[in-house]
């Protein structure tokens, strides 16, 4: 505290002469100048909320985008039996996003989201996805109208299927180039691409020709610089300018739960099967909020609630009648998670897809309402051994939403049942 000493007094910071435990007084401004400049704001908050927000997502799957888009820092997990639709969703999810929202004057009805896909499974279609792509640009085109039959007419409706090519060429080069995929086939593979998100969303986003960042620094193909970290953005983006829109979408983060809980047990294992899980919530949390991209993942599960419940009763005796009938109205079992609980705190948001089976024609939902009873008819096939199969979505959290019927369909994917 003391600042001088004097020959007859010592003076503190305070003034007060002689004071050994007066504390020190905070640094004193010299000039009104200097405080005003310390007081002025960096930008405004029209500026601050511009560089910041970013415009919510929009899936196009109906029972998930009838309850609001999703927003950066919202981890969202659908999980259900195989052939439910999973992986459907997460590529009408990926179409929608990538396509444009207006392009050459024809209106498609996404969102130019840039989109990264990490697959676990090993099993996502990528003809699949183009397939989904080429018929929504058709349909949009198709609405547009224009083109005819009439034969006297016939230049100029070749000019206009000309020029419907160009643009359907157009929108699937730009749509394509907003996607993005990664494979991992084992845990450490997972991590070490969620490490590289940031990094695989900014080179991509640059190679786009967005403009929004300049990368910074060397990148390797792995996209890591020596620390693997993936907290900072390492790019110099331009003040005042709007984030992108960005997707990540994970197919099956329980593909390898089970494989690493037999091999764990061994001794000398590099890595705990809750260290894996762990690990991997606290990043996808990290990713959706430094990189203000919402979350979609997948999650297989052995034997769904429905299931179990239907093959209860049918048991028990399937001629039952009446009685039968009133025990299928009783709502589903609450899903349970085998992942660990740092997982389950970090879903913020739980889809629950269920086998709808012949016996359970009535399905009751959470408020008591009832779906559509018709059970699907020939053109109604999955598509998977061409067996028709409907399926229930049901919300598990948030709870109190309704729950959906819809079915699986080999040309125009999720369609639901009114």
């Amino acid at each position: 505290a003391v600042v001088r000493l004097g020959p007859e007094r010592r003076e503190t910071a305070r003034g007060a002469p002689g004071c050994d435990s007066c504390p020190a007084a905070p640094p004193r401004m010299d000039t009104e100048q200097a405080i005003r400049g310390w007081l002025q704001a960096d930008e405004s908050a029209a500026s601050f909320l511009s560089r910041t927000l970013t415009d919510p997502v929009l899936t196009g799957v109906p029972f998930i985008d009838q309850h609001g888009a999703l927003r950066a820092g919202q981890l969202m997990e659908v999980c259900g039996v195989g052939g439910s639709g999973k992986t459907e969703i997460l590529m009408q999810a990926a179409v929608n996003c990538a396509l444009p929202v207006e392009s050459h004057g024809v209106r498609f009805g996404g969102c130019a989201t840039h989109v990264l896909l990490l697959d676990l499974d090993g099993k996502f279609d990528t003809l699949r996805l183009l397939k989904i792509l080429t018929a929504r640009i058709t349909d949009a085109l198709g609405r547009r109208g224009g083109a005819g039959n009439d034969e006297s007419n016939g230049d100029e409706t070749n000019s206009i299927n000309q020029n419907n090519a160009r643009i359907s060429d157009a929108v699937y080069r730009e749509s394509v180039g907003r996607f993005r995929m990664i494979r991992c086939h084992n845990s450490l593979d997972f991590l070490k691409a969620l490490a590289v998100v940031g990094r695989v969303f900014e080179r991509h986003e640059t190679n786009a020709g967005g403009g929004y960042g300049e990368t910074v620094g060397g990148m390797t193909d792995g996209g890591a610089n020596g620390n693997g970290n993936n907290s900072e953005t390492f790019s110099k983006k331009k003040k005042n300018e709007k984030p992108p829109r960005r997707l990540l979408l994970v197919d099956n983060v329980a593909a390898f739960y089970w494989l690493d809980r037999a091999s764990r047990r061994e001794h000398g294992a590099p890595l705990s099967l809750h260290t894996v899980h762990h690990l991997s919530a606290e990043m996808l949390l990290e990713i959706s909020r430094r990189c203000k991209a919402p979350v979609i993942c997948t999650k297989a599960v052995v034997v769904s609630s429905a299931q179990q419940q239907g093959n209860g009763h049918q048991s028990n005796g399937a001629n039952n009648g009446p009685n039968n009938q009133h025990q299928q109205l009783n709502p589903p079992q609450q899903h349970k998670d085998f992942l660990p609980p740092k997982w389950t705190s970090a879903v913020t948001q739980r889809l629950v897809l269920d086998v709808e089976r012949e016996g359970q024609g009535h399905y009751g939902n959470h408020n008591g309402n009832l779906t559509d009873s018709r059970i699907p008819q020939a053109g109604d096939r999955s598509g998977r051994g061409g067996v028709p199969a409907s399926f229930v979505a049901r919300w598990e959290l948030p709870s109190g939403r309704p729950n959906a019927r819809y079915v699986v369909d080999g040309e125009a994917g999720i369609r639901v049942c009114e």
